[in-house]
Protein backbone atom coordinates (compact mmCIF):
# COMPACT_ATOMS: atom_id res chain seq x y z
CA UNK A 1 0.00 0.00 0.00
CA UNK A 2 1.13 3.17 -0.76
CA UNK A 3 0.14 6.87 0.31
CA UNK A 4 -0.55 9.70 -1.73
CA UNK A 5 -1.61 12.83 -2.02
CA UNK A 6 -4.66 13.39 -4.39
CA UNK A 7 -4.99 16.12 -7.22
CA UNK A 8 -8.21 16.33 -7.12
CA UNK A 9 -9.49 17.13 -4.47
CA UNK A 10 -5.98 18.92 -4.19
CA UNK A 11 -4.27 18.23 -1.05
CA UNK A 12 -6.16 15.30 0.15
CA UNK A 13 -4.59 11.96 1.36
CA UNK A 14 -5.69 8.88 -0.68
CA UNK A 15 -3.62 5.10 -0.73
CA UNK A 16 -2.72 3.19 -3.90
CA UNK A 17 -3.15 -0.65 -3.30
CA UNK A 18 -2.22 -3.29 -6.01
CA UNK A 19 -3.43 -6.73 -5.56
CA UNK A 20 -2.50 -9.98 -7.49
CA UNK A 21 -5.58 -11.61 -8.43
CA UNK A 22 -3.82 -14.28 -10.38
CA UNK A 23 0.01 -15.08 -11.55
CA UNK A 24 1.43 -14.16 -14.60
CA UNK A 25 -1.33 -11.53 -15.22
CA UNK A 26 -1.63 -7.49 -14.50
CA UNK A 27 -2.27 -6.29 -10.46
CA UNK A 28 -5.79 -5.22 -10.21
CA UNK A 29 -5.19 -1.34 -9.13
CA UNK A 30 -7.18 0.15 -6.39
CA UNK A 31 -7.34 4.05 -5.67
CA UNK A 32 -9.12 5.36 -2.40
CA UNK A 33 -9.76 8.68 -0.98
CA UNK A 34 -9.51 9.18 2.88
CA UNK A 35 -11.94 11.84 4.12
CA UNK A 36 -14.74 11.92 6.58
CA UNK A 37 -15.39 8.53 4.86
CA UNK A 38 -13.85 5.85 2.20
CA UNK A 39 -14.09 6.60 -1.54
CA UNK A 40 -13.63 4.16 -3.85
CA UNK A 41 -11.41 6.39 -6.95
CA UNK A 42 -10.29 4.03 -9.28
CA UNK A 43 -10.60 -0.01 -9.88
CA UNK A 44 -8.55 -1.22 -13.24
CA UNK A 45 -5.81 -3.67 -14.36
CA UNK A 46 -2.54 -1.93 -13.82
CA UNK A 47 -0.16 -1.82 -16.67
CA UNK A 48 2.68 -1.17 -14.15
CA UNK A 49 3.29 -3.73 -11.35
Amino acid sequence: MEEITLKKPPGEKGFIIKVELEPNKPKLYIKLELGTVVFGRSFHYSDWS
